[in-house]
Formats: C-alpha cells, sequence, structure tokens
C-alpha cells in the first residue's frame, strides 16, 4: 500500500473549501447512475455555496473539527471523514460515521481505510462501542463498507440531498 505523500490529520477551520470541494466532486462520482445526472453536474453552482457555508461553520467549531478527519495530498484535500454521536432515532449503535469520502483516483490505495481507522479512534475516545454509516444503495461505498467488516443492518427510503425516495442502507460495525 503506498500512499506517497498523503497524511490523514484532524480538519481546521483552513479545511473548510477543501472538503467542500470533496465534498460535491466526490458525490458526483460516486452517486452517477444513481442520482440524476443534471442534478450530479450542477452540484457546484447548486450545493457549492452551501456545502462551504456548512462546512466552514462546522470547522470552526473546535468539538466539531475534533471529530472531522482530512487526507491531504501534498496540499490538496483529497478525502474525508466526518463522525459522531448516532443520529438515528433508534439507533443500533452508539456512534455514526456522518460522511466519508474519498476522490475517485485515490480509492483502492489504503487512504480510506485510513480515514475509517482514525474515525474509529475518534470514536472510541468517546467512548463509543460501535459505529453506524447509511450509504446510496448500490453504490461502491458498500463494497468498501463489506470490506471493513461491516454488517448489513437496516434499509430505509430518505432524502438525500433534497431528493426524495433515495434508497439507502446501513452498516454496522461493533
Amino acid at each position: 500500500m503506498k500512499q506517497l505523500n498523503v497524511k490523514i490529520r484532524a480538519a481546521v477551520a483552513e479545511d473548510a473549501v477543501g472538503v467542500a470541494q470533496v465534498h460535491i466532486r466526490s458525490w458526483q462520482e460516486t452517486y452517477r447512475g444513481l442520482m440524476p445526472g443534471n442534478y450530479l453536474d450542477n452540484l457546484n453552482s447548486l450545493e457549492g455555496e452551501r456545502r462551504l457555508g456548512f462546512w466552514k461553520k462546522n470547522l470552526a467549531d473546535s468539538e466539531t473539527a475534533r471529530t472531522t478527519w482530512v487526507a491531504q495530498k501534498d496540499d490538496e484535500i483529497i478525502g474525508f471523514i466526518s463522525v459522531g454521536k448516532s443520529r438515528d432515532k433508534e439507533p443500533v449503535a452508539d456512534g455514526e460515521v456522518y460522511a466519508i469520502y474519498l476522490l475517485k483516483a485515490h480509492q483502492g490505495s489504503g487512504i480510506g481505510r485510513a480515514l475509517f481507522d482514525a474515525g474509529v479512534t475518534v470514536l472510541k475516545e468517546m467512548g463509543m462501542k460501535s459505529a453506524s454509516l447509511w450509504v446510496a444503495k448500490g453504490n461502491e461505498t458498500e463494497g468498501f463498507c463489506r470490506h471493513l467488516g461491516g454488517l448489513l443492518q437496516g434499509e430505509k427510503i430518505d432524502k438525500c440531498g433534497g431528493m426524495e425516495n433515495i434508497a439507502e442502507c446501513r452498516y454496522v460495525w461493533r
């Protein structure tokens, strides 16, 4: 596993632009075929400012920034993970991976695993003994979850990115 010049580190407020860009690009790369192409093609204009504002606010808060980690190659953010307490109404785990995204060009290199491990470490430091992650059903992230030992435990139809009726499935780690 070669990760030349890749650093996994806690996010800081100055990472907001890079995290927002990865968030949008990853959606465009990951959800192609699962969401309408015109929606994904227009994410920069539709969602760019909103997501940038979200990440600026969250990474300016030291507690939230502590639960978000980035993968940085040279001076570029290429991936991130954000974790915390489960938000599920009926949780099957006490912790949750809110988001984990890695640009497609870097997938399969071990960087996603390193991000996941960083998130798990944070959850353990918070006293969590288990974690869940909701993913869009049929996307490649399901294979990643299974590869990391996640067990499929539930499905739902939800809104995602302002869109209705997106099938999601939940993976759980103990």
